[in-house]
């Protein structure tokens, strides 16, 4: 289902908007009672300083619950448990590496599973580093050179990282 909704809408008009008395392909979503709760509790905090108690809080929470595995599956045509928020990662190899640390974690090697994620995290800061350092060097030649009193000694310049694992990869 693909729907062009406009930018500001309110949340309870999602119900109205989503249903197939608007759209072809439109779905009845789940909790609208519920979330119209929610949403009561958002705005009394919000606009009015009314802070809900526990109960409510409590209720709010199982509310939610409620809403997101029913609308998950009438909406995206999948189970709330089953969404994976690496399919979100843009970089193809970056999303590799999340899922794959994920399986390890899930057969118990978290060895493995943090070796995998040190990784991501150094093709990340690299790419970030490596436009950083390409920025600075242009604005570098533009500028005066330093005076030697603040040039770093050999001992004070930063090493690079090399990420390895402890065990063998498979």
């Amino acid at each position: 289902m693909i729907a062009s909704l406009p930018r500001h809408t309110q949340f309870m008009e999602y119900w109205k908007a989503l249903s197939p008395a608007k759209l072809p392909n439109g779905v009845e979503m789940a909790g609208q009672q519920k979330m119209s709760r929610l949403d009561d509790l958002r705005n009394g905090l919000k606009h009015h300083g009314s802070l809900p108690g526990k109960a409510a809080v409590d209720q709010a929470c199982a509310d939610v619950r409620d809403f997101f595995e029913a609308s998950a599956i009438a909406v995206f045509g999948i189970s709330f448990a089953d969404i994976d928020m690496a399919e979100v990662i843009p970089q193809p190899e970056v999303r590799g590496k999340v899922k794959a640390a994920t399986a390890a974690a899930a057969a118990g090697s978290l060895v493995d599973a943090m070796g995998e994620l040190a990784e991501v995290f150094d093709t990340l800061t690299g790419e970030y580093a490596a436009s950083y350092w390409t920025l600075w060097s242009n604005i570098r030649l533009s500028l005066p050179p330093p005076s030697p009193s603040c040039r770093l000694r050999q001992s004070e310049r930063p090493v690079s990282r090399t990420w390895f694992r402890t065990s063998p990869v498979a």
